[in-house]
């Protein structure tokens, strides 16, 4: 099982105004625990790999950017890094379960080649978390 199935997310696409697709994680059950993980839609390729690349070193006990959590795709989310552990948004999440499902993401945004860095003008939705944080720029 994968983490994402295992947190009950799923990896979607939908197509905007331009003709572009972009991608999103979502949860089909407003009550999931784990819908506060849905964060990882705000950030970009570039993020992604850099949350992947600072817990895989903080996982092998190397060296690490002590921010690296701390980017333009999650100022507006409640994050917190206490090795071995992130709290995001109230959820506890183990680092490694944090990175693989980080991978698993990147490797579909990889393959349905539809995610971008973020545009200026598209605006997504994502339904299951608070309306305080229902639209961001992508």
């Amino acid at each position: 099982m994968t983490k994402h199935e295992e947190f009950n997310l799923i990896f979607n696409g939908a197509g905007v105004s331009d003709g572009r697709t972009i991608s999103f994680v979502n949860s089909p059950v407003t009550t999931n625990p784990y819908s506060a993980l849905c964060f990882i839609n705000a950030l970009d390729q570039n993020e992604i790999q850099y949350f992947i690349d600072n817990i895989a070193l903080a996982t092998a006990g190397n060296s690490y950017d002590p921010n690296f959590y701390i980017v333009t795709g999650t100022e507006a989310f409640s994050i917190r890094f206490n090795e071995p552990n992130f709290n995001i948004e109230g959820l506890t999440i183990s680092m490694t379960d944090l990175r693989q499902l980080l991978q698993e993401w990147m490797t579909y945004l990889t393959a349905s080649n539809s995610h971008t860095p973020r545009q200026p003008n598209v605006n997504i939705r994502f339904p299951n978390l608070p309306s305080s944080k229902l639209s961001y720029i992508v």
